[in-house]
């Protein structure tokens, strides 16, 4: 017979209150004892106390809940491993008929989509281990009646038909499942122990574990963290009795500055801030721990605390695949299915791989070629220059190396062995040669990521033959198996500062802070819920005798009392809605109150929370000086496009033209207005120097010379095969230039003839000089035009952009806003042979024709080109001497006007500024 539960309180911390207990009690025979545990942090923490207050002595043996069922049961044949498991429900799975398949999904995985079968086994395998975890299997489920429908029968026993031939399979490779082993154990006696066991903490076991633990009887007991007073509330085994802790009587006494609300979880992450920086240093971080039950805090939590000086630590770990190993890989399986140009993008950017390659500046090449030509895959013939991407090619070919073979041998379906030795081979090139010390943080990582993935590599190696058939496939679908089996494998994250623990909310109950902060106290989260379960909705798991949303209700309210029940400081933090706005209801856990406290909670929650200050710029804050080095600017020539640049935007044209700075962003999927104008301006380029048309009134004629010049030049920049997107925009092109084919057959019969096409300035450019200031230009005028009666010449410049009407001289204040006209009117000039006087005009392209067309610049002030040479002159001195008649820096201004996200944040625009109320010291002393 089971002994009663002995009771240890809840007013100390709960490991340290057990440890003590143990060693006053056993501890001369701890090594006798096995101690059971909810989870391996807790036998962690255990470990160190007992060894702490009993050094000398032997040590007890200490397991996780699962770990235990395994040791006292007596199973016969071989486990299967997870993948086997895995693989034998996708064979039974594969062996149904179409029309049993569709009872399980509308739309059942084509035959070599092997990723879609694992999708479907894994949905059956999570539900034939909870039901297992209860005594329970397929058949059971049917045999429980009451199932909804004629067809919820049929889909069962179908399930219960694809349960059978998994059995089969196991059976015929001579291994087991050990949920079934497990429960053939027990119900034939297998089950011994010759050790004392007890559970400790331990709140909730399945039907298998209760099972296995009434085997061995007398050999049980279980220390429970309540008082005695409190042992109504507890069954046989310490675990929380459901009834009593989810009745609607039930009061969790708490304080009501205990919770608080916040807005969003950037909110809820500098409330927490806000809270550590409240204990005013009495605590060291160590002693601080944070539950985060909403994953998507966690980036602001550990921004917002990093941001303050203070190290984090997540219990968890980090998660595998954020590793560059995995990364890595899963680049790869992209880039071998899809030969994308991103995908190869981020292959090119390891630095590892490239160093071991010699490919290291195959990205900037990369770069270049994406945003020049953006293909939609990687062919084998690269367009443009070949010498510009000579590393890339390298890239690509040493990439095929590795991997046996080119695109057509990567696609051919191959047993694992032969793919997984491709796969190593990347690695060993990687790595194999890179001596990685573990002692730091983030080659600790890598190495951690290598075994994991070595480990799956020899898992998927030592799948059984009889079930190798079902891996057959081309190498892409074997990267991401492997990808699969590590998806969910976690790092432990390595920190030598006193940090601040992350840890969930089941953690909490045992961790040893004097202080816990729990973010995203909401319904959902705790209380947990399970939902639309698509096999095991909650009426169903109740009549089958599972665990239910209210059990787990039941565990949630006692972790809650428990954590609440000592002598440590606890907020709790709820959340209103997600970073996208959704809601989020308060925990129902809060409402386990007197009545007359209930509504004034509903009422504090929807009244809204704390929202951060993020963004809002402290009224005591100084300006930010804009980034800058400290070297004369040698200037001796101008685009004429750069007085514009610096008139926008004087730090703008700083980055841009003086030092050179520019942003390449290779996830674009669409011409960007750079590329898109330069597109329109090559072919009305190509159609101005074609003699024979300039002559031309016929709108038909010379709209086909433009789709003739369109498709050479699309091919030229883009291939055969550009993205979706740059299909769509070269047919909003086709539009533009059938509106221009009729502009320009209509100019024509107004007596305008093309004289000159893209006429570039001479080498260095055009010497001219404005006011005592030299200076070289360089353009290139889009189009001089003539009309054939009066002889005038008109500079044209064409706009492609949806704003046609641009008026660049203002006779109100006598400024001009842009100078490219006049400045191409001086060039024309100097260059002769086009008139004294040209006109200048704007022939604008918007995506409405009818608003674009030929807009002349009507500049009737006489003062208004010598004003133009004015404002030039006084932009030359400006550059030249680095400094404004104030003699403050002249390019400290214009920092908000600079659209690239990049520049932007180099000047400080569009970062996050933290306003919390509390200083940096403030929090760093709170956590010292």
């Amino acid at each position: 017979m089971i002994s009663a539960p002995i009771f240890l309180g809840w007013d100390k911390q709960h490991l340290d209150t057990a440890a003590a207990w143990l060693v006053e009690n056993h501890g001369e025979h701890l090594h006798q004892l096995t101690i059971a545990l909810p989870g391996r942090r807790a036998v962690r923490g255990l470990e160190e106390r007992l060894a702490r207050l009993a050094p000398t002595g032997g040590q007890a043996e200490l397991v996780s809940l699962g770990q235990l069922s395994d040791q006292i049961v007596d199973v016969e044949l071989p486990r299967a491993s997870d993948l086997t498991r895995m693989l034998a429900w996708v064979d039974s799975l594969q062996q149904l008929s179409k029309s049993d398949l569709q009872l399980l999904a509308a739309n059942p995985p084509a035959a070599d989509d092997l990723n879609g079968w694992l999708n479907l086994a894994q949905l059956l395998r999570t539900l034939h281990g909870n039901l297992a975890a209860e005594m329970l299997d397929f058949a059971d489920v049917i045999l429980a009646g009451d199932l909804p429908g004629g067809t919820e029968t049929r889909r069962w026993k179908v399930l219960g038909k694809i349960q059978q031939g998994y059995r089969a399979k196991l059976e015929e490779l001579g291994q087991c499942d050990p949920h079934e082993a497990r429960r053939a154990a027990i119900n034939t006696g297998r089950v011994a122990s010759n050790r004392e066991i007890w559970l400790l903490g331990i709140t909730d076991i399945n039907q298998l574990q209760r099972r296995t633990l009434e085997a061995i009887g007398d050999k049980v007991h279980s220390l429970v963290f309540a008082p005695e007073d409190c042992a109504h509330l507890f069954d046989q085994f310490g675990c929380v009795d459901i009834d009593a802790w989810s009745g609607e009587d039930l009061e969790l006494p708490l304080a009501e500055e205990t919770w608080s609300v916040a807005n969003q979880p950037q909110d809820q992450a500098e409330a927490c801030v806000r809270q550590i920086a409240s204990f005013n240093g009495k605590l060291a971080a160590q002693e601080i721990t944070v539950a985060v039950l909403d994953d998507e805090v966690i980036p602001y939590l550990e921004r917002a605390l990093h941001h303050q000086g203070v190290p984090t630590h997540n219990a968890a770990g980090k998660a595998l695949r954020t590793s560059s190993p995995w990364k890595l890989l899963e680049a790869l399986a992209n880039w071998v299915d899809q030969r994308s140009a991103h995908e190869l993008a981020i292959i090119a950017r390891h630095f590892e791989l490239g160093e071991a390659l010699g490919t290291l500046g195959a990205a900037a090449e990369l770069d270049d070629y994406h945003q020049k030509h953006l293909p939609n895959t990687f062919g084998k013939k690269l367009l443009g220059e070949a010498k510009k991407v000579v590393l890339l090619e390298r890239l690509r070919t040493k990439l095929e190396q590795l991997l046996g073979g080119d695109r057509n041998h990567c696609a051919q379906a191959r047993p694992p062995e032969e793919w997984l030795a491709s796969i190593q081979r990347l690695l060993e090139a990687a790595w194999g040669n890179r001596e990685l010390n573990e002692d730091n943080p983030a080659e600790a990582e890598t190495v951690g990521a290598l075994r994991k993935l070595s480990d799956a590599i020899h898992q998927l190696n030592s799948v059984p033959a009889g079930l190798m058939s079902v891996l057959k496939q081309p190498l892409a679908g074997t990267i991401r198996l492997l990808l699969r089996e590590t998806a969910d494998e976690t790092l432990p994250e390595t920190n030598d500062d006193a940090f601040i623990e992350l840890v969930g909310w089941l953690e909490l109950r045992l961790d040893s802070a004097k202080a816990a902060i729990v973010c995203g106290f909401n319904e959902g989260k705790a209380p947990e819920s399970v939902h639309a379960d698509p096999f095991l909705p909650d009426v169903l798991r109740q009549r089958l005798g599972m665990a239910d949303n209210r059990a787990r209700f039941a565990r949630d309210a006692y972790a809650l009392r428990a954590i609440n029940g000592g002598n440590r400081s606890l907020h709790l933090i709820c959340g209103r809605t997600s970073a996208e706005g959704d809601p989020f209801r308060p925990s129902r856990l809060l409402f386990q109150c007197a009545p007359e406290t209930v509504a004034a909670r509903m009422r504090r929650f929807l009244a809204g929370g704390e929202t951060s200050g993020s963004g809002e710029a402290s009224p005591d804050t100084a300006p930010v000086p804009l980034p800058r080095r400290d070297h004369q600017v040698e200037l001796e020539s101008m685009r004429v496009t750069d007085f514009y640049a610096f008139m926008r935007s004087p730090y703008e044209y700083y980055l841009t033209r003086t030092l050179n700075l520019k942003s390449i962003d290779d996830r674009e999927r669409e011409m960007n207005g750079l590329v898109f104008g330069n597109l329109i301006h090559k072919v009305l380029e190509d159609f101005g120097l074609n003699l024979e048309l300039r002559e031309c009134n016929h709108p038909e004629v010379i709209l086909k010379e433009l789709n003739h010049v369109l498709e050479q030049r699309c091919k030229q920049y883009f291939g055969n095969d550009p993205l979706p997107a740059v299909l769509l925009q070269i047919e909003q092109v086709r539009s533009r230039l059938r509106t221009f084919a009729g502009q320009q057959a209509a100019r024509v019969d107004a007596g305008w003839r093309i004289v000159a096409a893209e006429t570039p300035t001479p080498d260095g450019g055009v010497e001219l000089v404005f006011e005592e200031e030299k200076i070289k230009l360089r353009a290139k005028i889009d189009r001089i035009d003539q009309h054939i009666e009066s002889k005038k010449y008109q500079i044209i410049d064409y706009k492609t952009g949806d704003n046609p009407h641009k008026k660049p001289y203002s006779s109100r204040n006598n400024t001009w806003s842009d100078l490219q006209m006049p400045l191409y009117r001086r060039i024309v000039k100097k260059l002769g042979g086009y008139g004294e006087q040209p006109e200048v005009a704007y022939w604008s392209l918007p995506r409405t024709g009818a608003e674009g067309g030929l807009v002349q610049v009507e500049i009737e002030d006489a003062d208004a080109w010598e004003e133009a040479d004015h404002q030039a002159a006084e932009i030359i001195r400006a550059i030249r001497s680095g400094v404004d008649e104030d003699g403050n820096w002249v390019f400290a201004s214009g920092a908000e006007q600079i659209n690239d996200p990049i520049l932007a944040a180099v000047a400080g625009q569009g970062l996050m500024e933290e306003n919390d109320g509390n200083s940096d010291l403030e929090v760093e002393s709170a956590a010292r």
